[in-house]
């Protein structure tokens, strides 16, 4: 029973601090907002920053009642607030935002649910490691678990299904030469981390389920990638003259 109490505690006591702003830490944008240009004040000048702008936080006003950031990392999108377009932030320059915005809209857990379409290339089966085209397309949900140094580097523990081909060998088919494939449903789990948006590296193990010669069967097996993506992340702020309403 202590040890429950303890455990519930210390998450209380993580939840807490994670709503901390910390001075010279990196975030990154959970949504599109708005900010004011911040020139030795915070001005009435209103600025766009995209969903994904990665930004660093370097002090508060003197009431404490905003937080003063740079951009590090910006994205182009085109931000509408009544019948004005706004210009958005610029890389190196200083902006302000209210703490209520900061704890709404921006800040993240470094813990998240994610879910996107995953793509297997290749398996190994592993009762004699062969190899073979899985040709695999399904969905994956999981935890992810974000760097707070890097918002860029995570690592993603994934849990799978979708559909795949099998193709049918002497340990699935009777004739050793059937070179057929059939349908199979796949279930997997494992594990994907991401350096930035173009490399990962990952490994799943699952199986497939499958019916040959009238007989209902499964296949173990295990994959992993190396700079290929095995997982589809996008953001919405990368896509080209996309107009959306600011908050």
């Amino acid at each position: 029973m202590k040890t429950v109490i303890t455990f519930i505690l210390a998450c209380m006591a993580t939840a807490t601090l994670a709503q901390d702003i910390i001075k010279g830490r990196t975030y990154r944008a959970q949504a599109d907002f708005t900010a004011s240009e911040y020139f030795e004040t915070c001005t009435t000048r209103r600025f766009g920053i995209c969903d994904g702008t990665r930004f660093e936080v370097i002090g508060f006003t003197p009431d404490s009642s905003k937080v003063i950031i740079k951009i590090k990392k910006g994205y182009t999108c085109s931000l509408v607030s009544g019948n004005d377009t706004l210009p958005y932030a610029l890389e190196g320059k200083q902006y302000c935002i209210s703490r209520a915005r900061w704890n709404n809209d921006i800040r993240k857990s470094s813990v998240q649910l994610a879910s996107g379409p995953l793509v297997v290339p290749f398996k190994f089966q592993t009762k004699d490691f062969k190899i073979y085209s899985a040709g695999e397309i399904g969905f994956y949900v999981g935890p992810k678990f974000t760097s707070k140094k890097s918002p860029d580097n995570y690592l993603s523990v994934i849990f799978s299904a979708g559909y795949s081909k099998v193709p049918l060998n002497d340990v699935n088919a009777k004739n050793a030469e059937d070179t057929r494939t059939v349908d199979a449903a796949s279930v997997a789990g494992g594990a994907v981390y991401n350096f930035g948006k173009d490399f990962q590296i990952g490994l799943l193990a699952g199986g497939d389920f499958f019916n040959a010669d009238d007989k209902a069967r499964s296949r173990s097996w295990i994959s992993f990638t190396i700079g290929i993506n095995l997982i589809g992340i996008t953001k919405k702020s990368e896509k080209k003259n996309e107009v959306r309403m600011a908050q």
